[in-house]
């Protein structure tokens, strides 16, 4: 039983004292754009929240890979916890595509999550300025549509591309 419980807790993220953890959180949004270049990158996004069901301890954290667009080698990888207090699944999704923006110039997003496919879609299409929501939700989405609104557009048919 020890080694089962062992097994489970390696997957989510040490929380060793709730205060300590949240004074490690920046509360800052990042947003930088990326350096130009003419090559195109294809990357999946995804995020999650650990202890969903307690308030007081979700835990958001996002991811992304990029791989070639042939064999689907993984050239480079990053992650980070969700900036602020606002953590849930969502807010993580929309987390890992902001890291994807902010590293890449012209990119090709594979993401599953269908809420946030769909307000890029309207962010990319011109129909949609801006959602609100909570105030973390409204930062990110800020900054999302701030990267689509300062570069141009390619290929914005059917995969939803930058």
């Amino acid at each position: 039983m020890a080694h089962c419980l062992q097994t489970f807790w390696s997957f989510c993220p040490a929380v060793s004292h709730v205060p300590l953890r949240d004074a490690t959180i920046s509360n800052i949004v990042p947003f930088s754009l990326p350096i130009p270049t003419p090559s195109r990158a294809f990357v999946f996004p995804d995020g999650t929240a650990f202890f969903g069901d307690v308030k007081e301890l979700v835990l958001a954290a996002s991811a992304f890979v990029e791989c070639d667009n042939q064999q689907y080698q993984i050239k480079s990888t990053g992650q980070q916890l969700v900036p602020g207090f606002e953590h849930s699944s969502f807010i993580a999704e929309m987390f890992a595509v902001l890291l994807v923006l902010n590293k890449f110039y012209i990119v090709s997003i594979y993401c599953d999550c269908q809420s946030l496919c769909d307000l890029m879609e309207a962010a990319l299409d011109g129909r949609e300025n801006f959602c609100s929501g909570s105030w973390m939700f409204s930062e990110m989405w800020r900054s999302i549509v701030g990267h689509i609104r300062q570069r141009p557009h390619y290929n914005t048919q059917g995969q939803g591309t930058l």
